[in-house]
């Protein structure tokens, strides 16, 4: 082989390390570093439902472009006081009122009334940043791109900048929502709750230990799953999984009610989040906090 032929398999082996390793990582979570100016936007004092665009331009991916959120938070209401966000997630084409139902109908103005921030993702979007990208959700929870997991970090830690504080996190999900809090989850040491509403993984990463965690999971029995994922199956692994690590758990069966948001557990969702030990789950759970 001569010097040339060598010379150009050094260069090939070193763009593979720089472009190609890198999305194939197990773990992104809490190790992203970013650019602020670039990556946070201007955040106002109160936000109510406000949609807010995130540039994402430090990882350097196209179809990371022109992600959006949206907020809910008000500063007069002690937010250094309680250090929490709350996320809500779903695979849909964009935020919607969907959080309404998951959290009831005044979940997120309670939340935010005593000082937590809420914030709905939207999905993960083309390039061009419309639409929505296929199955996207499926290859982030492979734990291979974890885009969304870099785009909740992000938010995180633009909240951090702003507020001069490191927040706390609570995360919830539906479907493939679920899914992606149950492996951001484990990822980022700053989570201290999940709800996973019918959905889950089996697949999870090494867990970050913290000092606080907890978890309420739903499945509505053998009829909830959409297609490979049987979410009464994950849904008790993932209960199982979190008894194991030595943190509180509850598991709720909801048979026959199928794929769907359990209105049970939202009619007392700032329940569970504003007193998790004490919080009277519905008889179909396994236990209390």
């Amino acid at each position: 082989m001569n010097f040339i032929e060598q010379l150009g398999k050094y260069i090939l082996l070193i763009l593979f390390c720089i472009f190609v390793l890198p999305m194939f990582c197990d773990s992104t979570s809490n190790k992203s570093s970013q650019n602020r100016v670039e990556a946070c936007p201007t955040l106002p004092e109160n936000a109510v439902g406000q949609m807010f665009s995130y540039k994402l331009q430090h990882l350097q991916k196209v179809i990371l472009d022109n992600r959006y959120a949206n907020i809910w938070y008000d500063s007069d209401k002690k937010i250094s006081d309680t250090k929490t966000i709350v996320f809500y997630w779903h695979g849909t084409n964009g935020t919607t009122d969907e959080i309404n139902i998951a959290f009831g109908k005044k979940g997120v103005q309670e939340l935010v009334s005593r000082g937590y921030i809420v914030v709905s993702p939207d999905h993960l979007r083309n390039a061009d940043g419309s639409g929505t990208l296929n199955y996207s959700w499926y290859i982030a929870n492979g734990s291979r791109l974890n885009h969304d997991i870099f785009f909740g970090d992000l938010i995180v830690q633009c909240f951090n900048v702003k507020f001069k504080t490191n927040f706390k996190v609570i995360t919830s999900g539906f479907s493939a929502g679920a899914m992606q809090s149950a492996l951001w989850s484990f990822q980022n040491k700053d989570i201290i709750g999940i709800i996973l509403y019918s959905g889950g993984i089996f697949h999870l990463p090494q867990f970050v230990t913290r000092q606080k965690f907890w978890s309420v999971i739903t499945h509505g029995g053998v009829t909830d799953k959409r297609g490979d994922f049987n979410f009464m199956n994950t849904g008790i692994y993932i209960h199982n999984k979190v008894l194991k690590l030595g943190y509180t758990s509850t598991v709720c069966d909801f048979t026959p009610q199928g794929h769907g948001i359990q209105i049970e557990i939202a009619d007392i969702f700032t329940k569970i989040i504003l007193d998790s030990e004490n919080v009277v789950m519905p008889a179909q759970c396994s236990k209390n906090f």
